[in-house]
């Protein structure tokens, strides 16, 4: 039997499909929001907004942290703090987070803005309070719809300001993206000679105390 040798293999559309809804950002998205839409409609066919959670204000019902929520002064000071915990958290993560995992962890950030035990205390204080706040954020998901839909609004009010921070000296080449992004040939800047200089000789000092 004769091959053809200008038959190409065949193409997995399956394979493909997800590695364009990995790579484009907008298909990522889309992508999660057919989901979304797709939870959306079957929990709306259990009756999910006939339920008590979807109740809006005080309710006899409605516990923060094993408190019933129940008179407008209650209610008014649990929105209040969802509100400015929400604010303080978001900012601090978008401020921080990514600051911690490009500046201090990635290897091929070789200087640090602060003196190293700066850094360990800034980690540790940002997790210590990550790990004592997340019970308040975890509680807050169980409480009511409401105050899910106040923590979601101040989400995208915080991001605003802080995701435009990131843009500020960021320019938009979709090519240059592309090439610089996904080019196989390109060699990590670690790699390059260049990246290795030859260390200094220098003569020692004469009579000098270190």
């Amino acid at each position: 039997m004769k091959h053809n040798s200008n038959s190409r293999p065949p193409v997995n559309t399956f394979a493909a499909f997800v590695n364009n809804a990995f790579d484009d950002k907008r298909a990522t998205i889309a992508l999660i929001y057919v989901w979304f839409t797709v939870c959306l409609v079957g929990f709306t066919w259990l009756g999910i907004f006939r339920s008590q959670y979807m109740r809006i204000g005080p309710s006899s019902t409605l516990t923060y942290l094993g408190m019933v929520i129940d008179t407008g002064p209650r209610y008014a000071f649990v929105v209040t703090f969802v509100i400015f915990s929400t604010s303080v958290n978001d900012f601090a993560s978008d401020a921080l987070s990514p600051w911690i995992q490009n500046c201090v962890m990635d290897h091929k950030s070789r200087t640090i803005p602060y003196s190293k035990w700066t850094i360990v205390f800034i980690t540790q204080a940002w997790s210590l309070y990550c790990g004592v706040f997340s019970v308040a954020s975890i509680a807050l998901v169980f409480a009511q719809f409401d105050l899910v839909m106040v923590r979601l609004i101040v989400d995208l009010l915080v991001n605003q300001y802080t995701i435009r921070r990131y843009l500020k000296h960021k320019s938009h080449d979709s090519q240059r993206y592309h090439h610089e992004f996904f080019n196989d040939d390109e060699l990590d800047i670690l790699d390059t000679p260049s990246s290795h200089p030859e260390p200094i000789q220098t003569e020692p000092a004469v009579g000098r105390k270190v």
